[in-house]
């Protein structure tokens, strides 16, 4: 077969048209991007769809190989559907259930709490008042200049276009579950595809090590989050209960908060907090919420020595510094998102790191990790 070979004065002609893209790029970079972003933002519900997958495939692997013990042939060739039409299944009847009675309960506490504004308004500016806290602070012309100009025509439009967002969000949120069952049910394939690619390279060191190192990232990421969720769930039921307990009006919402407050490390449980021990300060008295606090302080330390380590054990193993300086990078860099992606992130980066140091080679030669399940 005939070489191509280019002559001087082609390599001129080619580094000339090189610059000459490279400038236009430049030149209309922003352009570029707005496309590219516009073109990414149509791929959402597949993102979605691989986050859904990436959650629920652990689930389907354990029923499908309850249902591959039958001894029927036609169960066992459909066996993966099977299990993925049940898990699917469960998934729906826990949200029906969650917004047939739960999400109700809430909106009515929202509804209640907003009704109810103008006296706790009237309350704590009774309470400063009387202590003398705040009396260089005109709190009156705070409100009227910050807060009530944002309650205007305008802005409620704008509310009503989230609203509308959100109900056409719904289509998108039916794909990404379409995707995430096609994902699931591909899975095999995908990963086919993707060793085949590697090995092409013919560098099976590289490969091998590629392959270590996702699926100990996929491993780190799935026990971190279901984790995460799970110590949620239990830190909001625990909150639920004392709030219940003490008689305050909207302990389903701020047990909600408790949990969502919970996923957010170092700063979440504070805000979380302090939202409570207001709130129950405004509906059942001060003497109240300051066993409310004592309460919260209790289950808090249970679950940050106790409750925690049990669930998510040795998946992240990042010190408390590292923590701290993930969620304030991460979190002014990405907000509430990359408060909660700062710690796996930081631990997977760790990982890397230390595997490196033990012999200055990415190959994975960490020994100390618990195996995989």
């Amino acid at each position: 077969m005939k070489k191509w070979k280019i002559t001087g004065q082609g390599q001129v002609l080619v580094i000339g048209l090189l610059l000459i893209v490279a400038y236009k790029i430049i030149n209309n970079f922003e352009h570029i991007w707005r496309a590219f972003l516009s073109v990414l933002s149509t791929m959402d519900p597949f993102f979605a769809g691989i986050v859904i997958a990436f959650f629920l495939y652990r689930p389907v692997k354990k029923i499908n190989r309850l249902i591959r013990r039958c001894k029927w042939k036609v169960i066992q060739r459909f066996s993966m559907a099977i299990s993925t039409l049940l898990v699917y299944l469960v998934i729906f009847m826990m949200i029906s259930l969650v917004v047939k009675y739960f999400v109700p309960i809430l909106y009515k506490n929202i509804e209640d709490f907003i009704n109810q504004v103008p006296k706790y308004y009237t309350v704590i500016q009774d309470f400063m008042r009387k202590y003398g806290l705040f009396q260089y602070i005109n709190i009156d012309q705070f409100i009227k200049n910050t807060i009530l100009p944002k309650l205007n025509l305008a802005t409620l439009n704008q509310y009503i276009g989230v609203i509308s967002k959100i109900a056409n969000s719904f289509l998108s949120a039916f794909m990404s579950i379409i995707f995430s069952i096609y994902i699931i049910l591909e899975k095999d394939n995908i990963f086919g595809f993707f060793k085949r690619l590697f090995s092409k390279e013919n560098v099976k060191g590289s490969t091998v090590a590629i392959m270590y190192y996702s699926s100990k990232m996929i491993e780190l990421f799935y026990s971190y989050f279901s984790g995460l969720f799970t110590d949620a769930l239990i830190m909001g039921a625990a909150s639920f209960l004392v709030l219940a307990g003490f008689g305050v009006p909207y302990a389903p919402l701020l047990a909600v908060l408790a949990a969502i407050g919970n996923m957010i490390p170092f700063f979440g449980p504070i805000v979380s907090t302090v939202v409570i021990a207001l709130v129950s300060a405004l509906t059942v008295g001060l003497v109240r919420s300051i066993w409310i606090l004592i309460a919260m302080f209790v289950i808090a330390q249970l679950d940050a020595n106790i409750v925690q380590p049990k669930i998510l054990g040795n998946s992240v193993g990042v010190s408390p510094l590292l923590v701290l300086l993930s969620v304030t990078v991460f979190g002014g860099l990405f907000g509430a998102a990359g408060m909660i992606l700062g710690v796996p992130l930081i631990a997977a980066g760790k990982f890397v790191l230390n595997d490196f140091l033990d012999d200055m080679k990415l190959n994975g030669s960490v020994t100390d990790d618990k195996s995989e399940d």
